[in-house]
């Protein structure tokens, strides 16, 4: 138990940064809006990452038989099949959406490593 409860501990740390991401480009939209940014874009983006932090998150602990690299591929396709799925929607496709879902599942999976690595478990003892 002490593992999800530290794990939560990490993430909540990362989502704690992505909050403060998500208040920083909300407040500077007029500052953007002068420098001629595209604030949507940006917010897309920001809206990706944080989705698929809380997917994988949510998968991981809530699927802990789950192999934990299995769990991260598994969001890095699916952030590849929502992409792949706007191609044949009114939505286009773009790859930084994409790298964004994988920044998100990737926040999740620095911190589920860095806390096996604390507790001596190693990481390539799944």
């Amino acid at each position: 138990m002490s593992m999800i409860r530290t794990l939560l501990v990490w993430t909540a740390r990362f989502g704690m940064v992505l909050f403060v991401i998500l208040i920083f480009t909300t407040t500077l939209t007029d500052v953007w809006k002068e420098i001629r940014f595209n604030l949507y874009y940006h917010l897309d983006k920001v809206s990706h990452l944080i989705s698929m932090f809380g997917l994988t998150l949510l998968c991981l602990l809530a699927l802990p038989t789950l192999r934990a690299p299995t769990i991260f591929l598994t969001m890095i396709l699916l952030a590849a099949l929502i992409e792949f799925a706007q191609l044949f929607s009114h939505r286009s496709a773009d790859m930084i959406d994409f790298l964004s879902g994988v920044a998100g599942t990737a926040c999740v999976a620095i911190a589920y490593y860095c806390e096996k690595l604390r507790e001596g478990d190693g990481v390539g003892d799944e």
